[in-house]
């Protein structure tokens, strides 16, 4: 829109996580696909259920966290009995989190950025991020998948050839994902800004 109005001089600053883990847990036994954060009708939820429910596992896990997930559940249960899953609300301790699951999953339909993106790939997991999702430009080949957001098909595709990777190729991508991480440091993110406004301070002068 921006660029239609005739703004040439845009600078895009993404946002930043504090610190990278210094280690990070094993995948678990069981194949976890986790989603973390709000979960309001722009996060796509229900198209991650119905990928869900398409797979039909019943010796994996998908777990959706957040305050006010447990909303999910009649849903859930209706489109995917069959598969386990868990909804535990509100969850203090992230790092607990990202380390119980295998894949994480950003379903979103249209967000400005999503930061967990970000902090699945410090905890070293692979990535599955529709387009809606800002943060999905940093999940590059090698790191997980994006996919159209919408599209509970493509989710599905993407989820069952994660599980179908051999363990180290998903030790390799979240490795890749750590390095990825590293570029989103407020450290970093900080010196960008200042960058962008001696940029302008010197467009004025």
């Amino acid at each position: 829109f921006l660029r239609s109005e005739g703004v040439t001089n845009l600078v895009r600053i993404p946002h930043g996580i504090e610190s990278i883990p210094e280690q990070v847990a094993p995948f678990p036994d069981e194949f976890t696909v986790g989603y973390l954060g709000a979960c309001g009708p722009d996060k796509g939820i229900p198209y991650l259920v119905d990928a869900w429910a398409a797979l039909g596992w019943e010796d994996a896990r998908l777990v959706i966290a957040g305050e006010g997930s447990q909303q999910w559940g009649p849903y859930i249960q209706s489109r995917a009995g069959k598969g386990k899953f868990s909804l535990p609300g509100y969850v203090p301790d992230v790092a607990a989190f990202y380390n119980a699951v295998t894949v994480y999953c950003q379903p979103s339909v249209a967000e400005g950025f999503g930061i967990e993106v970000i902090e699945a790939m410090s905890y070293g997991r692979p990535v599955i991020a529709s387009t809606g999702a800002g943060a999905s430009d940093a999940v590059v080949p090698g790191t997980g998948r994006r996919v159209p957001p919408g599209d509970s098909s493509a989710l599905a595709d993407a989820i069952r050839e994660a599980r179908e990777l051999p363990s180290i190729i998903l030790h390799v991508m979240g490795g890749n994902g750590r390095k990825m991480a590293n570029n989103y440091l407020w450290e970093w993110i900080r010196k960008r800004y200042v960058r962008a406004f001696e940029g302008l301070s010197h467009a004025r002068s």
